[in-house]
């Protein structure tokens, strides 16, 4: 498998992050930076956003196009090691014949751009879901904090799956959207002296994204598909999905 298939394997692109992290439209190098506007003006048309970044030391030109058949589709990503000096591609990243420090060397660097663009731009294709959280109770962040790889375990009363998307809601005082987290395992056992009620199941959630206080509130939340107020584990509705990604 190529490199960029294992990476960006049921993942879906959001137009705003690409053009945020640099991505630019085929047809106009102009661009980039300049927000989604382009891709709005053309949301019932495929798209093409392109980035470019030299490679170890110059000596290559990376080149990342993604096609966007329709907002909140997967996108097809094709990548595109260039020889700075030769002009030719380097194939030899997606080649398994061709081992060695400096090869390895190089395929590390690309996985690294294109492991940061996914995680930058792009989400999981899969199932969505909002639990609740009071901050006056415990704090969420702190937990995240204190773990190396950003995660925490949290009680499982869904159907989650790992690659979902959960989000956090903070219930009064703050009332509003308070993360986005990937399902990283889910039906764990509980065990005595855990902390947690023996018998039940917990999920492990990595932290991806923070939203200040009062960005999703409960009025967004209740335009976008939530009546009232997050009072237990639900299914996020899509269009709440769709617009808190920027879809």
């Amino acid at each position: 498998m190529k490199i960029a298939e294992e990476i960006f394997q049921d993942l879906v692109p959001i137009p705003s992050r690409l053009t945020g992290y640099g991505f630019a439209m085929r047809s106009d190098e102009d661009l980039r930076g300049n927000g989604n506007a382009a891709f709005q003006e053309r949301e019932t048309a495929p798209a093409e956003a392109v980035y470019r970044t030299p490679l170890m030391a110059g000596a290559f030109d990376l080149k990342v196009t993604v096609r966007i058949h329709r907002p909140g589709s997967e996108g097809i990503v094709t990548v595109k090691l260039i020889d700075t000096d030769t002009g030719d591609d380097y194939t030899q990243i997606d080649n398994e014949a061709y081992i060695g420090a400096y090869v390895g060397a190089v395929r590390q660097a690309v996985r690294a751009v294109l492991e940061d663009i996914a995680e930058t731009c792009f989400y999981r294709s899969g199932n969505a879901w909002i639990i609740p959280a009071n901050p006056r109770h415990y704090d969420i962040f702190k937990g995240f904090a204190d773990d190396p790889d950003h995660s925490l375990f949290w009680t499982q009363r869904l159907k989650v799956a790992p690659g979902d998307i959960v989000f956090v809601y903070h219930t009064e005082p703050i009332a509003s959207l308070a993360c986005r987290c990937e399902v990283v395992a889910a039906d764990i056992p509980t065990d005595d002296g855990n902390g947690f009620t023996e018998g039940k199941h917990l999920m492990l959630l990595r932290l991806i994204e923070r939203y200040p206080p009062g960005m999703y509130p409960r009025a967004f939340l209740n335009a976008h598909g939530i009546n009232k107020t997050v009072r237990g584990q639900r299914s996020a509705p899509p269009e709440l999905v769709l617009a808190v990604l920027g879809l």
